[in-house]
């Protein structure tokens, strides 16, 4: 979004430093704010504007479809990120009612509207949305449920019990997880997660409660085999090897911040694999790349001169935990990009003024910085 519209860029023609579309609507001419971008596809982008809701072509800017909504926006005290921003995907795309309880849902080819979505959350307000699904909290005769909606559909999808402490990650292409303890049930903890799109439930795992003593924050995310839950407490005794050691603060590339100790769980089976106490580092984030392997850089201040750093890169297998690789005193870089070729056993991490490769065999055995 721009003041008064939208603009189109290509990552391919950046270097021209030119839009290669424009669209300026209207009733936005000579308007200060920029309207808000919502979802986008091959064949779809939205944008909100106060009481405006347009889908433009991403191809060739051309305005497809606008619609007046029954409220401003602007007139709202909706907390971000949902409020009245638009939600959905290339079949609806929906915008929520000034009563915070339903959505109103459209058509995303055409504008039509399709129906009013009424949501039975608790809170009235829904916790976070995939796509066109929306999750909230709803009260039920036998607890709390997690709630999970099809804006296309009236009744929820997926009804998880849940306890009091609970905590939500997306974890990319729709997929959720839960992490949720229960006081009433001896502090039972369930992790669960969902894939969202497909209604599928893809882990059902435990953690004894003792697990949990001195439990500070929490943190969940997968790879395409297995996934992960991180517990950092109060009261962390790293390992005398790795002190001075933290994670990264400025790199480009994805990554998960770890602390404590790390659990990992069977993608198919939902067995506990493994669980490892781990100095602070971050856990690169490769999507697509089907990695057999956990790749973590730790940044590390020298002893004797804390002016001095160096990155650490250990690689950790994903089946046992075992560290399978490492390499230290790597120049404190910003890293910037990462570069995976599987078929010849190569892995570039690009920073800005120095590469770190790492090699492994053909059976992911080994792995030699």
């Amino acid at each position: 979004g721009s003041p008064g519209g939208a603009i189109g860029v290509s990552t391919l023609q950046l270097a021209d430093g030119l839009p290669v579309w424009n669209q300026f609507p209207a009733d936005l001419k000579n308007r200060q704010s920029p309207p808000i971008p919502g979802p986008s596809g091959p064949h779809f982008a939205s944008f909100l504007w106060r009481n405006r809701l347009y889908v433009i072509d991403p191809m060739d800017g051309e305005l497809l479809w606008q619609r007046i909504l029954a409220t401003d926006v602007q007139q709202t005290n909706h907390p971000a990120p949902l409020g009245l921003e638009v939600v959905g995907d290339h079949l609806a795309l929906a915008v929520q009612s000034p009563d915070r309880s339903s959505f109103d849902v459209f058509e995303t080819a055409t504008g039509r509207i399709l129906k009013s979505a009424k949501l039975g959350f608790e809170s009235g307000q829904p916790s976070l949305t995939l796509g066109r699904h929306v999750v909230g909290i709803g009260n039920t005769q036998e607890g709390f449920q997690l709630q999970i909606y099809d804006l296309l559909k009236d009744l929820p999808e997926i009804c998880e019990p849940i306890g009091e402490q609970t905590q939500l990650f997306p974890l990319g292409d729709g997929h959720l997880g839960i992490f949720s303890v229960n006081a009433k049930e001896s502090n039972r903890c369930s992790i669960k997660v969902y894939d969202v799109l497909k209604c599928q439930k893809k882990l059902d795992a435990s953690l004894d409660p003792v697990e949990l003593s001195d439990r500070a924050d929490v943190s969940l995310f997968a790879d395409h085999r297995r996934y992960y839950i991180n517990l950092r407490r109060f009261n962390v005794t790293t390992p005398k090897a790795f002190n001075g050691g933290q994670a990264l603060v400025d790199s480009l590339l994805p990554g998960v911040t770890v602390h404590g100790d790390l659990y990992a769980f069977d993608g198919i089976t939902s067995r506990l694999l493994w669980k490892r106490s781990l100095s602070p580092r971050t856990v690169l984030q490769f999507p697509g790349s089907h990695l057999p392997f956990l790749v973590t850089v730790r940044l590390v201040k020298n002893r004797q001169n804390s002016n001095l750093r160096s990155l650490t890169v250990e690689v950790l297998d994903g089946s046992t935990g075992e560290t399978i690789g490492r390499g230290d005193n790597f120049p404190d870089d910003r890293l910037l990009t990462a570069d995976y070729d599987g078929l010849n056993g190569r892995m570039i991490l690009s920073g800005r003024l120095s590469d770190i490769e790492l090699k492994f065999n053909a059976n992911l055995q080994r792995i030699a910085p």
